[in-house]
């Protein structure tokens, strides 16, 4: 783009072109025609294009971007304001150029730029140049564009109202006779507009109703128009453009799809003026002329706009002699100095004060044009001092958002699971049942102090005017603090509940394990109890605690509680799933700690089939046969490791969460003969995946849920362990048969019997002569028969019989080892005696029988080694291992 220099010269030379003679000022600043336009339009080989041509025409305040928009659009090098200089006037009187697309453009356009309204190098005098300047683009256009920035939209100046009502009116003069005038396309740039503001919509539907319908009303209309709307002679498009400098890839965008737009749909097929392009010149050049000749069309409303201009130039000196008091009393509000009642006494001196300044010299102007300029330094000074207010509620805010959570937090302490605590004096679960409730309440109450403050800090004044701020969005803002709080807390308590549903399961879930020893377990019917408790976990979770949980749920929109039209329907089944999920996680947790556990279990399981009989009485292992005890061995060792299976997964499937039972409905009588009928085993051990259905349904479960509880090396692990002490078991039992079979009185024949008693006769009428004479033995005979006696008459003889054997057994443990270390000590005595010199004296001979032989002629035993010489003489004992017997081999395989 060429750029206006420093020493450009306001005006240009009659027939001067500037960049390569693709523009040209053909009307300076002062308003005479000062270029051959039908040489130029030559030079651009436009003449002979017929009506295959069209022109647009840019209007809007002064720099405020038009020719950037322009060149942007048409590809054309209109001057531009040098921002390194500051802003200026840069465009003086009207411009012509032509677009620069080539042979991309479907028509040759000619582009006319207008200097700017508002212009303060023109003064008071500008209004006349933009009136001329108006009708002449009126007369010569296709396509009026009306440029004004998005922040000036409400505005009278800036926003190109008046400018807009003169276009209107001036359109109506000149159009009034010709009905069939094609229309003109009416185009708003909104400049400097985003999505994220408002709607490209909202903008159409604010400039439609705001600017061309309330001027169409406005203005006198002739009869001819009287029941015409504005969109009889205009067409109107609104196109929003982002910042050309904060945004620029935005702004080019946006730019493309104009250019397209105009191009597709915008652009009128021809010159919808029928001048054909070599008779533009002299239509254009007449049309100045006779503009500028019509004296009495100048100013039609000098008076209103010379009112307008003078209130706007006085609310704005106001205006800026506020801003050194706003900067000090916002420096107090930011210190804490100042609360709402002295701020509210504040803004009244100030607004009296500026109101005063500004009638001192606006009321010498036009009435309604004061008045309305007084409420727009009104909304001045409420949008200069927000700023203060909105520091002087944050602090309000602040205040109110601490006392907000120290009474919530107060009234809702943290519950460590048990039902009977309370909670700011009430039971925890209906504190709990009442959350929603009372944080709504203290929200409420928040809220009303909240505005109690805002409303302080208005003012009224005494001519009647009142002054209020805007405290939405600290408002909102603080309620979304607040109502993050109200979650937080929400979000603890619910932790809460949580931890005591789980407790709640984990008591309904004691037990589980207890049919894991007994005799008449099965899989089927362990899985089938697991899931019977988890159900009841579930259903008393769900009559428990569901108050509670609705309670805690997230609140519901308030028409909805006070209507009964809520989703409480939904939030029930959701509770009542949440139950069942819980319930689910613990007897996973429950399953994962008897996994961890299981090699005990396995043991437990075994010693009940193998050391007890099928009356749970202990087991005679001396009155059992080796087959007998490898048989039983066996048995128990298959009972006991039947658990290894049982817990390699959770055998849940078919599995739902949508059902009391936790059966899918197809299943949902199951559970009746589950324990039972083996056919129901394919409930429990069905292994086909879950299909997409259960998945979905199942999706809120743990995702480890049904992983597998033991993996084959953990499974060999505790196989082996338990084996190993299986067949330890089974050794000790071995022990006592062998027992059995050495020192058993049940071996000994009848015959036996006999010959012992008739050779021990004597022995055994001294032994009962001994017993009934001596007074500590004889009654503890009698007790020993009247308690033998008893165990007779009741029926416990096999009782009594087997703890007397267990007696016997004990102290067959205790002297065993005794008489060894007795047989060991005299056999060294006599290995002694036989070392020392031999005793003189005469040999005495018992009862006729031979001395002694010499200790070295005596017999070792087989079972000792023999003796050593490096011994110095003494004999060394050592007892050799017994070896197991091939029974005992074949009983523990």
């Amino acid at each position: 783009m060429a750029l206006l220099a420093d020493d450009a010269s306001p005006h240009t030379k009659k027939g001067e072109t500037i960049a390569d003679g693709q523009f040209i000022q053909i009307i300076d600043y002062d308003g005479d025609i000062v270029a051959d336009v039908d040489a130029w339009m030559k030079k651009q080989k436009l003449a002979d294009v017929g009506f295959n041509y069209n022109v647009i025409t840019i209007l809007g305040s002064q720099s405020s971007g038009k020719s950037s928009l322009m060149n942007a659009l048409f590809n054309c090098q209109f001057q531009v304001m040098d921002h390194v200089h500051g802003h200026s006037q840069t465009t003086k009187g009207v411009w012509l150029g032509r677009d620069g697309l080539g042979a991309g453009a479907a028509a040759p356009c000619l582009v006319v730029d207008v200097e700017g309204i508002d212009s303060r190098e023109r003064g008071e005098d500008r209004q006349t140049f933009e009136y001329r300047s108006a009708l002449f683009a009126l007369a010569l256009t296709d396509c009026l564009c009306v440029n004004v920035w998005y922040h000036s939209l409400g505005n009278f100046t800036a926003s190109g109202y008046g400018l807009l009502k003169t276009v209107m009116e001036v359109n109506l003069d000149l159009f009034a006779q010709e009905r069939n005038t094609p229309r003109t396309l009416l185009l708003f740039a909104v400049r400097d507009w985003a999505e994220v503001m408002t709607p490209l919509e909202i903008v159409r539907e604010k400039i439609a109703r705001e600017y061309v319908e309330r001027i169409w009303r406005e203005i006198k209309k002739p009869p001819a128009f009287e029941n015409s709307s504005p969109y009889d002679l205009f067409d109107f498009e609104v196109f929003g453009f982002a910042h050309k400098f904060m945004n620029p890839e935005q702004f080019e965008r946006d730019v493309a799809a104009l250019r397209e737009l105009w191009q597709k749909s915008l652009r009128p097929p021809s010159y919808s003026r029928h001048v054909p392009a070599d008779g533009f010149a002299r239509y254009a050049t007449s049309i100045w002329e006779v503009i500028k000749k019509q004296e009495q069309l100048n100013i039609p409303n000098q008076k209103e706009m010379l009112a307008i201009y003078r209130c706007q130039e006085i609310k704005a000196s106001v205006l800026s002699s506020l801003g050194a008091a706003v900067a000090a009393t916002n420096a107090m509000v930011q210190r804490g100095q100042m609360d709402e009642t002295a701020f509210s006494q504040w803004l009244r001196d100030v607004a009296s004060k500026a109101l005063a300044e500004y009638l001192e010299h606006a009321s010498r102007y036009q009435s309604e044009v004061c008045q309305r300029v007084k409420a727009d330094l009104l909304e001045g000074i409420v949008s200069a001092v927000q700023p203060v207010v909105d520091c002087l509620l944050s602090h309000v805010r602040d205040s109110i958002a601490n006392a907000f959570l120290d009474k919530l937090t107060s009234s809702f302490t943290a519950a460590a699971g048990d039902a009977t605590r309370t909670l700011a004096g009430r039971p925890v679960l209906d504190a709990w049942a009442n959350y929603n409730d009372a944080s709504s309440e203290l929200l409420r109450d928040a809220q009303e102090r909240f505005l109690a403050a805002a409303g302080a800090c208005s003012a009224n004044l005494a001519d009647g005017s009142h002054l209020s701020f805007a405290t939405d969005l600290v408002l909102d803002g603080m309620t979304r603090m607040l109502t993050k709080d109200v979650a937080s807390v929400r979000e603890k308590q619910q932790a809460q509940l949580v931890a005591l549903l789980q407790k709640t399961c984990d008591d309904e879930l004691v037990g589980v394990a207890d049919s894991l020893a007994s005799r008449d377990f099965t899989p089927q019917q362990f899985w089938g109890i697991c899931r019977a408790k988890t159900a009841a976990a579930g259903a008393d979770c769900v009559t428990r605690f569901s108050r509670a949980s609705k309670g805690l749920s997230v609140s519901r929109r308030e028409g909805e509680r006070k209507d009964g039209n809520g989703d409480d329907g939904d939030m029930m089944t959701d509770f009542e799933i949440q139950c069942r999920v819980l319930a689910l996680t613990q007897l996973r947790k429950q399953i994962e700690s008897i996994v961890a556990n299981l090699h005990i279990l396995i043991l437990d399981r075994f010693q009940t089939f193998f050391s007890y009989d099928d009356e749970d009485q202990p087991r005679q292992w001396e009155a059992l046969s080796s087959e007998q005890l490898h048989k039983i061995f066996v048995h128990a060792k298959e009972q006991a490791l039947v658990l290894l299976p049982t817990f390699a997964c959770m055998r849940l499937h078919p599995l739902s969460v949508a059902t009391p039972t936790l059966f899918p409905p197809a299943a949902s009588e199951a559970p009746k003969g589950a324990a039972s009928s083996p056919a129901s085993s394919s409930v429990f051990f069905a292994t086909s995946p879950l299909s997409e259905a259960e998945k979905e349904e199942l999706s809120v479960l743990p995702r480890n849920f049904f992983s597998e509880l033991l993996d084959d090396l953990h499974t060999q692990a505790i196989h082996q362990k338990a084996l190993r002490q299986m067949q330890q078991m089974c050794r000790d039992a071995q022990l006592l048969q062998q027992g059995r079979t050495r020192v058993s009185w049940r071996s000994v024949p009848l015959w036996g019997w006999l010959i012992l008693l008739a050779l021990g006769w004597n022995e055994l009428t001294a032994v009962l002569s001994f017993v009934t004479g001596n007074w500590i033995f004889f009654p503890v005979l009698l007790l020993a028969l009247a308690a033998a006696a008893a165990a007779l008459l009741t029926g416990n003889a096999q009782v009594a019989l087997a703890s007397l054997q267990h007696c016997l057994l004990l102290a067959k443990t205790v002297a065993v080892p005794l008489a060894k270390q007795v047989l060991v000590a005299a056999l060294s005595a006599v290995d002694g005696a036989s070392a020392s010199p031999p005793r003189q004296g005469r040999e005495v001979c018992v009862r006729g029988r031979s001395p002694p032989k010499a200790s070295e002629d005596l017999q070792r035993p087989a079972d000792l080694p023999p003796r050593s010489d490096a011994e110095g003489g003494k004999a060394a004992v050592s007892l050799q291992p017994r070896q197991a017997s091939p029974q005992q081999d074949d009983a523990t395989k």
